[in-house]
């Protein structure tokens, strides 16, 4: 596989049986805003998604789907160390 400088579609080796196939779909990129700690409750949660919705307003982007949380720890983590996101698709 080429480097990251290097990628795209026409330097990956393709099947020659037909079996696959290499596409494109539309591209998306994911705006987060980051916390640590005891971070995820309804206010937190709305705080974060109003911080994005006026990000993606200033910058003319439109949102695809729904807000996504992401959760970086075992569960095993204390609350006050544990490193969360929430997150937004726009579309590029």
């Amino acid at each position: 596989m080429p480097s990251c400088s290097e990628r795209s579609f026409s330097n990956f080796e393709t099947e020659t049986n037909g079996r696959s196939e290499l596409r494109t779909s539309t591209r998306l990129i994911f705006v987060a805003v980051s916390a640590v700690g005891m971070t995820f409750g309804a206010i937190t949660f709305a705080t974060h998604l109003a911080e994005l919705r006026s990000f993606a307003k200033a910058n003319a982007l439109e949102t695809v789907g729904e807000p996504a949380l992401a959760y970086y720890d075992a569960p095993f983590t204390l609350p006050f160390t544990r490193r969360n996101e929430t997150m937004f698709a726009f579309l590029r």
